[in-house]
């Protein structure tokens, strides 16, 4: 599949649900509020959340590697519908973590990727998109599994590096410094 091939799922999928999570996400983050009763959920919820959000992970993978249309489409649509439930399941177990009397010290660079994470989440893409798909290096369908996850470690782990060397010198992300000026911004007068 070459880019204009996925231009369309692109724009008019992937592009406003990512948006909508993300705004709908900043907003929650805002308010306190979801740490705080994440973080109060038993152990049980929160596996279950996260093995929802797994079988929509195995779901989305299963159709990326499926040659017939439906079992596509069925993958990215179990992303879409149950991608939020992995990202609850990872905020319910930093929240868990985080109430610990001494927080582990693996938190502290995830700390940092959180306060850059639009920035991280559209570079990862990017850089993801440039290695495996067809405009790219077209390493899908090409590596092993463990080549795979490691190629996505290697990626996360400079971003981290990255997000590490940034926040030393920026208050926060590059893109999280424009949103947020754009979400300061005053309404304009109704007419």
């Amino acid at each position: 599949m070459d880019w204009v091939d996925a231009l369309p799922n692109l724009l008019l999928l992937q592009f406003p649900s990512t948006l909508m999570w993300m705004l709908l996400g900043s907003a929650v983050a805002l308010s306190g509020g979801l740490r705080a009763s994440l973080g109060a959920w038993p152990l049980r919820r929160g596996l279950l959340l996260g093995s929802l959000g797994v079988l929509g992970a195995w779901l989305y993978a299963r159709g990326m590697v499926a040659t017939d249309g439906l079992t596509q489409l069925i993958g990215v649509w179990a992303l879409v519908a149950l991608g939020p439930a992995l990202s609850g399941a990872y905020i319910w177990l930093m929240a868990r973590a985080e109430q610990q009397p001494q927080a582990p010290a693996f938190l502290r660079p995830l700390a940092q990727a959180g306060r850059m994470s639009l920035t991280l989440y559209l570079s990862q893409s990017l850089i993801c998109a440039l290695l495996f798909t067809g405009y790219g290096l077209g390493w899908v369908g090409q590596l092993t599994l463990a080549q795979t996850l490691g190629a996505a470690g290697l990626v996360y782990g400079l971003q981290l590096a990255g997000a590490r060397w940034w926040l030393a010198r920026h208050p926060t992300g590059p893109l999280e410094a424009l949103m947020q000026r754009w979400l300061s911004r005053p309404l304009p007068p109704s007419p």
